[in-house]
């Protein structure tokens, strides 16, 4: 996705995946000088994307839910990767 922001209090929740009665299943967020964060499952991974600059941004995230392995990227770099989420 693209995302453009200049300042605090961030983007808030540019996306969202979840459905009632259920943990969040996939969730991007950024709230002020807090580091963007994707959760999944209720699980908390912080990711070092600067995007509060007043430039647009691509942000991509791959997932997959057979064993929790996840990748994000921001303008075509890799800005964290990890498992179990």
């Amino acid at each position: 996705m693209w995302l453009k922001s200049s300042a605090a209090p961030g983007v808030g929740t540019p996306f969202s995946y979840a459905v009632p009665g259920q943990a969040n299943e996939l969730v991007l967020i950024e709230w002020g000088n807090n580091p963007m964060e994707i959760l999944i499952n209720d699980k908390v991974a912080k990711l070092p994307f600067v995007i509060n600059d007043g430039q647009w941004h691509h942000i991509c995230v791959t997932w997959t839910t057979r064993d929790g392995v996840w990748e994000a990227y921001q303008d075509g770099t890799q800005g964290g990767n990890g498992e179990n989420l």
